[in-house]
């Protein structure tokens, strides 16, 4: 999406004048990642990258999915926009409808708390035997660097 939407004179212009474009590493930031699939995965029942979250001003999910082709795209900036200046209070409930979901799933039993210092060393343990000596990183495929488990391993 980040060449054929994001590059595309027309849609970053209506991007630009109609809504505030905020990219999410997920390597980088998973537990944010982590949110806003849970509410992909929650109201379309699969999920994936690329993904698209819309959000009101306080963060709260109102409208998401995955991939978008540019024209779909497109229309889905136009439609959100106009609902967003013709039904906003319906979209901020369906916000707080989705977030409650997605606060429940992830509740108590999500919580680090919940999981005890158990969980840390078998984390460990799982990244460690990911670690590929030879070549250097995590896996056998796409060795993009995972910062989150390197901080956690330090």
């Amino acid at each position: 999406m980040e060449k054929e939407s994001f590059e595309d004179l027309e849609i970053a212009h209506f991007l630009n004048q109609h809504f505030i474009a905020i990219k999410v590493d997920r390597e980088q930031r998973p537990d944010i990642d982590d949110i806003y699939m849970n509410a992909v995965l929650i109201v379309n029942g699969s999920g994936g990258w690329p993904m698209s979250s819309f959000l009101a001003s306080d963060g709260k999910p109102f409208y998401n999915g995955t991939y978008f082709p540019p024209q779909r795209f497109l229309a889905i900036l136009q439609q959100i926009q106009k609902l967003w200046l013709e039904q906003q209070p319906q979209l901020l409930a369906q916000a707080e409808q989705i977030s409650a979901r997605v606060a429940q799933y992830m509740g108590a039993e999500h919580s680090a708390q919940a999981l005890g210092e158990q969980v840390f060393p078998a984390a460990m343990r799982e990244i460690l035997q990911r670690q590929d000596n030879f070549q250097g990183g995590f896996g056998q495929s796409q060795k993009f660097p995972h910062e989150t488990w390197l901080f956690f391993l330090a």
